[in-house]
């Protein structure tokens, strides 16, 4: 094996100034990037040997609403729900005392909501909301006024430039009051959830 390139350069090259190269890694590290002054090893991001990438740092949430709101709407109002109960917030880039996601970083994000309601005996249109900085994405149903729970779900793929926010919103009609039930219990899917990450 040749010591030296065509530039007379050793082999392999020393890759930061202090001499640190890239076989002083070890390849369970899996990536390898550069800091601004040296090369460093990630912790969080790692390719294994079969090639299956994970990044522990990579921002993603999931929340469930962990009580009943009563009076949220039915006759027009329109409702800002909290999930206010994490199941995982990897970079804590969600708040669950206001329920906004903020973004760390520019990028694409996926997000969705599901939310359950009850008390809606007259209720004939749902509107459910994800909104964010730039625009507001909306999922509108009609129905038969009839008592009954009811569920519905919205998800979103959507650039967000650092410091956008994302939070979800519910607005009912047909009520004659503001009587419908927003609930909020368990964190799985009979319950209301918000939940996203990044992308890339």
């Amino acid at each position: 094996m040749p010591t030296n390139n065509a530039w007379n350069i050793p082999i392999p090259v020393p890759i930061t100034l202090d001499g640190t190269n890239a076989t002083s890694f070890s390849t369970v590290n899996g990536i390898v990037k550069y800091d601004g002054t040296r090369l460093v090893s990630s912790s969080t991001a790692l390719i294994d040997s079969s090639n299956r990438y994970t990044n522990t740092s990579q921002p993603a949430f999931s929340a469930y609403k962990s009580a009943n709101t009563t009076n949220a709407t039915g006759n027009g109002a329109t409702y800002s729900y909290i999930c206010d109960t994490s199941n995982f917030n990897v970079g804590s880039s969600y708040n669950t005392g206001t329920g906004v996601f903020t973004a760390p970083v520019d990028g694409k994000y996926f997000f969705q909501t599901t939310i359950a309601l009850s008390n809606c005996l007259a209720a004939s249109y749902i509107n459910l909301y994800i909104v964010t900085t730039s625009r507001t994405y909306q999922v509108a149903t009609s129905r038969a006024a009839g008592s009954g729970d009811l569920g519905y779900s919205i998800s979103i793929m959507v650039h967000m430039g650092l410091n956008d926010t994302a939070y979800p919103q519910v607005s009912v009609s047909g009520e004659a009051s503001n009587r419908d039930t927003v609930n909020g219990s368990g964190p799985y899917y009979t319950s209301t959830v918000f939940e996203g990450y990044l992308m890339c």
